[in-house]
């Protein structure tokens, strides 16, 4: 477990808590605005290290195996899959901090 998700679900908890004691506010409230804006952060901090972490893993697996596999282009292309999935989820998840910012109501 990890100092980063740990930060995340702190942010997370006080953001809900913010919001259900200030009465009639909205997610845009400007007293837990710096909150939810760390939690998207954090998220976006953590699902790239992720990604980067569970490709190195991958990437010197193949490394180490033997060279008498032929199958490294299909390690290969896993790799490639998680990163392009890490780029997509991390690229909606600044669009939608991006549209949070601009107080635009599209998440």
């Amino acid at each position: 477990k990890g100092i980063i998700s740990d930060v995340t679900v702190v942010c997370g908890i006080k953001t809900i808590v913010a919001n259900a004691l200030s009465a009639g506010s909205s997610v845009f409230d400007p007293s837990i605005l710096s909150w939810i804006t760390s939690t998207f952060v954090l998220n976006i901090a953590t699902q790239l290290t992720a990604t980067a972490l569970i490709t190195i893993r991958i990437y010197s697996a193949l490394n180490l195996a033997d060279s008498k596999f032929k199958t490294r282009s299909h390690y290969m292309s896993l790799v490639w899959l998680i990163v392009e999935s890490g780029a997509i989820y991390t690229s909606s998840a600044l669009v939608q901090l991006i549209t949070y910012l601009l107080k635009m109501n599209a998440g």
